[in-house]
């Protein structure tokens, strides 16, 4: 089978973002044909990632798992991501893998970064949608806006609602909660 040339580099990004060495509290990310390291969620973000966490755990569907500090990968283009939070079914979760299939995410979800907002608003929005990331729960927190996106058909979001801070945002099923964002700084 011979290797196109897009194939190929998204091949050689890849083995470089795994053996890149960055120091800890950073995360790497191939985004758009780039190679992307930022800073994990810390202050703020991390506490909305917390937030967050704490008001779906009790309506996580049966058989799945919210992870953070993990890596999926958009199988269609090669990308790469570290979203806030994750949720996956149990059974993707093996070992100590932290590369999973963007594919098999019930739930992605993404907190800005005042830096790169537009990675999280254009293109993982695209990326997630592609995948057939069922929802993005998009936290934005340089417009102050939680953004909800779902029911992707051939590869863009076709549902969305967007409240501001301090409104409620309803994540349907198979989660079927409503998220109060009242808290969020």
């Amino acid at each position: 089978m011979a290797v196109t040339s897009t194939e190929t580099r998204i091949e050689s990004l890849a083995e470089v973002a795994e053996h890149l060495d960055v120091p800890d509290g950073t995360r790497v990310e191939i985004v758009d044909g780039s190679i992307v390291v930022s800073l994990t969620a810390f202050g703020r973000d991390a506490k909305i990632v917390w937030l967050l966490e704490n008001a779906l755990r009790p309506a996580l569907p049966n058989g799945a798992l919210d992870v953070r500090r993990v890596t999926v990968e958009i199988a269609r283009t090669g990308e790469r991501y570290v979203p806030g939070l994750v949720v996956l079914p149990e059974s993707e979760i093996q070992n100590d893998e932290r590369l999973y299939s963007a594919e098999a995410c019930l739930l992605a979800v993404e907190v800005t970064s005042p830096s790169n907002p537009g990675n999280d608003r254009v293109q993982k929005l695209r990326g997630y949608a592609r995948a057939g990331v069922p929802l993005y729960l998009l936290v934005d927190a340089v417009e102050r806006t939680v953004s909800l996106f779902g029911d992707p058909v051939n590869g863009v979001y076709v549902a969305h609602a967007t409240v501001p801070y301090g409104g409620k945002i309803r994540i349907p099923e198979p989660f079927d909660v409503t998220i109060d964002t009242a808290e969020f700084p």
